[in-house]
């Protein structure tokens, strides 16, 4: 349907112009794409693309777990780095950090783990985070994966 093609594509041109108009400040969006009087909001992150981080600590307090969901990717990695510095900074507990729930970690993501790979214990890798962290894990361990 060469009609539906078309009209997919502009209408994420005026999605992607008004994201960028409203990111940047440049012009209010233009009209007809939003009713008069409706706000907008900025863009928001696909729930794909998103990271939780569920904080456990033990009843004695010294043993601390991060529970990962999602993406580690992007500004999440920043997020992780800022969750890590918050439960060790002043603390002298040790940090578990659980990779079951990660759909998947990028470039930075597996930069951060391996400055702190020795800090850390990593548990419930799944596959695909194991396999992604092997270099990680064979620089520091010494061992061939």
């Amino acid at each position: 349907m060469p009609g539906t093609t078309k009209s997919r594509s502009a209408c994420r041109s005026q999605v992607t112009r008004l994201s960028k108009s409203r990111l940047f400040g440049s012009s209010p969006p233009p009209t007809g794409l939003v009713p008069s009087g409706t706000s907008i909001a900025p863009p928001v992150a696909e729930p794909d693309d998103m990271l939780r981080i569920i904080h456990h600590t033990d009843s004695t307090a010294s043993h601390s777990i991060l529970r990962l969901e999602g993406r580690i990717v992007g500004p999440w990695v920043d997020e992780l780095r800022r969750a890590y510095v918050e439960r060790t900074a002043n603390s002298p507990c040790s940090l578990t950090i659980d990779l079951r729930d990660v759909t998947f970690i990028d470039s930075g993501g597996i930069a951060f783990f391996d400055e702190i790979y020795l800090s850390v214990t990593l548990i419930n890798c799944s596959l695909f985070a194991l396999e992604q962290l092997k270099a990680v894990m064979e620089r520091h361990d010494g061992v061939r994966m």
